[in-house]
């Protein structure tokens, strides 16, 4: 097998290694949570805060692309802003640089359905099933689970529903259709209301419930009661057709000394959007974010007694976090809220990824000083450190750290460092190869260089493809390599003659099965990339058996003279 071929199946480890396609909550809101407590009343007196840094940021961050901006009282006092919104075109990421929020997303849909309670149009301690249309009763052991559960992640539902496309499901009436009768299906992991499993699948149901209940779309609904309102004019749900790269940031791998664009170097579909549902489908910039934080926790969205519903923590979801700084808190309705026993500081967050577009974000509010902090991140080398980072920040501002310390780097990230290592380290071997295919042939005949042309051919492309590959340098690089070994075929014939001739079926699969494997691999993430793959196997055959024809005939006129 070439060690291209080999590559090229190793690239997708390190990504798929990081997080869960939609990361959420990471680990860190349940580490160290043992111990329940009783409620009790937030100090809610003022307390002065620190001012961030440069320096204390960028150890927090040391490899940072995305926008990052702290404001106190609605007034920005640090914002850092680096790294291409797509690597492709060297596009820098600007202030209005659009971001997936992911899971951030969540705490969005729980108050579209809030504004549904207060509208009087539901009751969040009345059945799940009750508002979603087709949905039967959601239950284990003869108890249902409730809108309040599914906002509190205290249905039971599993992560992700197994074999089952949710993407669309707001948008497509038999994707809908077919998402319900899925979550019927499912069997609950806990019963509803006794144990917190963050979960997809309700936040997605809740974006259901939303619109079965007011009869608008989602988008149409949130941009109605919040986006339109409050001057969000850079928010608003993904679809196919919102994936603008002028407007929409790329996912990169990135390593502070170049950058890749995700989605090219991995093969995967140019947009995400079809993915993901209510529980990650929201695209914002960091000034929208802002303006919904304070608008939210201010008191200018929700009623006094419904935002208490928000960010309320049941019982079943209490916990305390006695690594490091000792806090009390837990999981509320789309929002972590966690209060520090120094200065009984409250923190309301949440995070977000989505792997392996490698997106990440962090949304903070701290209600005695009313500081918004907000992160929007494109690349995935510290996805999971984004969370603790937005926490030290919020925690360092508010004097609770004298000092900082960097993230330490993750296992995944070395994977990236190995692989890349495959790739500049890698070409000049397959070159090297490659041209010896056309200097002296194949140490084990004709067959054996026909075969390994195929394979330079298709895979060393894509060493400068991961690197340098794009909508437009992809097919001319791919095209390029294709147009030299035609052409080095022809010209160097007399390694390649015969090379298919008199062979059996079994030999046949043994050097097209793997081509035809990668190619509904390929295929099934990016249509144009299986496409060149055919186009180039398909020449090469066509320019082999053209070849063949000719220097078959020769031989016999010389013969008959």
């Amino acid at each position: 097998m070439p060690f291209s071929f080999i590559v090229l199946w190793l690239a997708t480890i390190p990504t798929l290694a990081l997080a869960h396609q939609d990361a959420g909550p990471a680990k860190h809101p349940d580490a160290g949570l043992e111990k329940k407590v009783v409620p009790r009343q937030v100090n809610q007196t003022q307390i002065s805060a620190q001012i961030l840094t440069p320096k204390v940021f960028e150890r927090l961050t040391p490899i940072f692309s995305g926008v990052a901006s702290l404001q106190i009282k609605g007034k920005e006092v640090f914002s850092k802003i680096s790294g291409h919104a797509d690597a492709r075109a060297q596009q820098p990421i600007k202030r209005t640089t659009r971001f997936p929020i992911c899971s951030v997303s969540k705490h969005f849909t729980a108050v579209a359905v809030l504004r549904l309670v207060e509208q009087g149009k539901v009751n969040i301690d009345e059945p799940l099933h009750n508002y979603v249309e087709g949905m039967t009763a959601i239950q284990k052991e003869g108890k249902v689970c409730t809108v309040r559960h599914t906002m509190n992640h205290l249905c039971g539902f599993d992560r992700e529903l197994a074999n089952v496309n949710s993407g669309n499901h707001l948008v497509d009436s038999e994707v809908r259709n077919a998402y319900v009768t899925a979550m019927n299906e499912a069997k609950l992991v806990h019963t509803p209301g006794t144990k917190r499993l963050y979960t997809n699948v309700g936040y997605d149901a809740l974006g259901i419930l939303v619109q079965d209940v007011s009869g608008q779309r989602f988008e149409t609904f949130l941009k109605e009661h919040f986006f339109n309102p409050l001057g969000m004019a850079d928010t608003g749900i993904e679809t196919p057709v919102d994936a603008d790269a002028q407007q929409h940031v790329r996912g990169l791998l990135w390593m502070k000394w170049f950058n890749l664009d995700a989605a090219s170097t991995l093969m995967l579909p140019t947009n995400f959007a079809s993915t993901i549902g209510a529980s990650g489908n929201i695209y914002s910039t960091v000034d929208d974010l802002h303006r919904w934080n304070r608008a939210l926790h201010t008191g200018r969205i929700l009623k006094p007694e419904t935002y208490a519903e928000l960010v309320n923590i049941p019982e079943a979801n209490k916990r305390t976090h006695t690594a490091g700084l000792t806090s009390t808190g837990g999981y509320a309705g789309g929002l972590i809220v966690g209060t520090y026993d120094q200065k009984d500081l409250e923190i309301i967050w949440h995070n977000g990824a989505l792997v392996p577009y490698n997106f990440s974000s962090f949304i903070g509010w701290v209600p005695q000083t009313q500081t918004s902090f907000v992160m929007l991140s494109n690349h995935a080398v510290h996805v999971s450190q984004l969370t603790k980072a937005g926490l030290q920040v919020l925690e360092w501002q508010h004097g609770l750290l004298d000092e900082v310390s960097p993230p330490k780097l993750s296992w995944p990230a070395y994977l990236f460092l190995i692989f890349f290592a495959l790739i500049f380290g890698g070409l000049p071997f397959t070159l090297y190869f490659y041209v010896q295919l056309f200097r002296k042939g194949h140490s084990k005949g004709s067959t054996k260089a026909f075969s390994a042309l195929l394979s330079h051919t298709v895979y060393t492309p894509f060493f400068l493809l991961m690197v340098w590959g794009g909508p437009v340098r992809g097919p001319i690089i791919y095209s390029a390599f294709v147009l030299i070994s035609v052409a080095g075929l022809f010209k160097r014939f007399h390694f390649f003659h015969g090379a298919l001739n008199g062979l059996s079926k079994l030999h046949y699969l043994k050097i097209f099965l793997p081509h035809l494997a990668v190619t509904a691999i390929v295929g099934s993430m990016d249509p144009l990339g299986a496409i060149l793959i055919v186009a180039g196997i398909a020449s090469l055959l066509i320019a082999y058996v053209t070849a063949n024809g000719r220097h078959t005939l020769k031989p016999k006129k010389r013969i008959y003279k």
